[in-house]
């Protein structure tokens, strides 16, 4: 079964931000506190706890241990500091799937307390997030089945509710799946709770899919670390050269893998990650979806320049990606939930001179002419909302980097990117259907201005036809253009 790393959450806004101490509970040792004094153990709510809550602190933050010392029974939060990352059962319960902590030495395991509700309480603030993973001992139940619960398979999924309580209501609820779709988390991961607002206290529940009569048979367990912690800064996506990643030329693209493979080929730049489709057939290798390039150049005659950015080069550095439209929906971008400041976005050379000069399929624009370019924020898979930016209208191009906010989209884990052009036929769009981005995750420069956009210089005359008439063929599931006996991919794929 696959392992999973990133996080998924939904929640609804919540209330105005109330300024509060925020001290991080780290779950560290301290004086007159938590108490570990053995490698490999774990602390129960105090260094001799009694029957029933044990009430202790971390940070700014109150949590509870409940205990049952007749039957041995430890449920609510415990502190441990075992550094393994392999369970055989639940006498093995307090490790985390990653092994050790997020940060430090000590991380706290939560199990459900089936006696009662148990509760994280504090002064009424804005709590920023926290780090969550599996424990060992989950995961090995999942992926192997136990005593009394079954093996996870594609179907099945593993949740945990993080509930934001103000004055005892329920405010909202994120949600966060440790296991879903046939992918299990291992690392310790981020989960934004600010989505909440002002809150009091939180408490936590949990659900699978592998249910019973007396609720759930997955152990109902999981880690977490720096609870009250703001999100770590996502690294920028500025798709520049790396050691063992990307490796971009001014004459050769990247595409997806220093020897990409027929299908889909996943890389990173940052802290976000995109695919490239390799589509091998007969005809040769065509590529969709997210490219990188280093070309510098500003001006492209057709199809086969198509990886060149009207103003030439990249917005910052040498590289910069240029996204392709991919009939095998390729065309998102996905990462740890977050809202995504921004990026830059500018023309494909080969789109303006379509545009420009209208080409073998698409026509010239004129006035009337639009090319804009979607940019739909999602969540769990779910759209939260979609961002329109005009790459063309009422006579005018873009032909320079542009910094584009993404802030409105709001808490998202996708960027889906799109296209829509008054240049259509029965299959879609004539004008090609490439976009230039560049530093996705970026911050909006102090007192910036974006850039006038460049006039079509024949935008009076009539050009309500392409310039030379061609034949679309639909074969095996890809569309073609054939023109003067010549095979063409839709758009001017790349041919290798």
């Amino acid at each position: 079964m696959k392992k999973f790393y990133t996080m998924i959450a939904v929640a609804l806004l919540g209330s105005a931000m109330v300024v509060a101490q925020n001290n991080v509970a780290t779950f560290e040792n301290e004086a007159g506190g938590i108490n570990l004094t053995a490698a490999e153990s774990a602390w129960q709510g105090a260094d001799v706890p009694v029957d029933g809550r044990n009430e202790w602190t971390s940070g700014d933050y109150t949590f509870s241990t409940y205990v049952d010392l007749a039957m041995f029974y430890y449920s609510e939060f415990t502190v441990s500091n075992e550094t393994a990352n392999t369970s055989t059962g639940w006498s093995e319960a307090y490790r985390s799937a990653k092994g050790g902590a997020y940060e430090g030495t000590n991380f706290a395991v939560w199990n459900m307390n089936y006696y009662g509700v148990d509760t994280v309480t504090f002064t009424e603030r804005v709590v920023p997030g926290f780090y969550v993973n599996n424990t060992a001992y989950a995961v090995n139940s999942m992926e192997n089945g136990d005593g009394f619960a079954k093996k996870f398979d594609e179907t099945d999924w593993f949740v945990l509710y993080c509930i934001g309580l103000k004055g005892g209501a329920v405010v909202d609820t994120v949600e966060v799946y440790l296991a879903k779709a046939g992918e299990i988390m291992t690392e310790w991961t981020y989960v934004d709770l600010s989505v909440l607002g002002a809150i009091d206290a939180m408490t936590f529940g949990m659900n699978s899919s592998d249910s019973g009569d007396y609720g759930m048979n997955t152990p109902a367990y999981f880690c977490m670390d720096n609870f009250g912690a703001e999100r770590p800064a996502a690294k920028v996506a500025t798709f520049e050269n790396e050691e063992g990643g990307i490796q971009a030329t001014a004459e050769n693209p990247w595409l997806g893998a220093a020897e990409p493979e027929p299908g889909v080929n996943t890389w990173t730049s940052g802290d976000y990650a995109f695919a490239t489709y390799a589509d091998a057939s007969e005809w040769g290798t065509y590529y969709y979806a997210f490219a990188v390039s280093a070309d510098p150049a500003n001006t492209s005659t057709g199809f086969m320049e198509p990886y060149r950015s009207a103003q030439g080069g990249a917005a910052e550095g040498s590289n910069f990606c240029v996204w392709y439209y991919d009939y095998n929906q390729n065309n998102s971008i996905m990462f740890a939930s977050q809202t995504v400041p921004g990026l830059y976005v500018c023309n494909n050379a080969y789109t303006v001179n379509s545009m420009v000069n209208g080409d073998s399929y698409a026509k010239a624009f004129g006035t009337e002419d639009y090319l804009v370019l979607t940019l739909t924020g999602k969540l769990n898979g779910e759209t939260v909302k979609a961002l329109s930016v005009d790459l063309a209208r009422d006579g005018k191009y873009m032909d320079k980097w542009t910094y584009i906010s993404l802030s409105e989209l709001g808490l998202i884990d996708e960027l889906e990117v799109s296209m829509s052009s008054s240049d259509n036929g029965d299959y879609g769009m004539n004008t090609p259907a490439y976009v230039c981005i560049d530093a996705l995750g970026a911050q909006m420069p102090e007192n910036y201005e974006a850039p006038e956009m460049a006039e079509f210089p024949n935008t009076a005359i009539s050009n309500t036809t392409a310039a030379t008439p061609a034949t679309k063929i639909v074969e095996n599931g890809q569309v073609y253009i054939i023109k003067n006996g010549v095979r063409y991919n839709l758009l001017g794929g790349m041919m290798r």
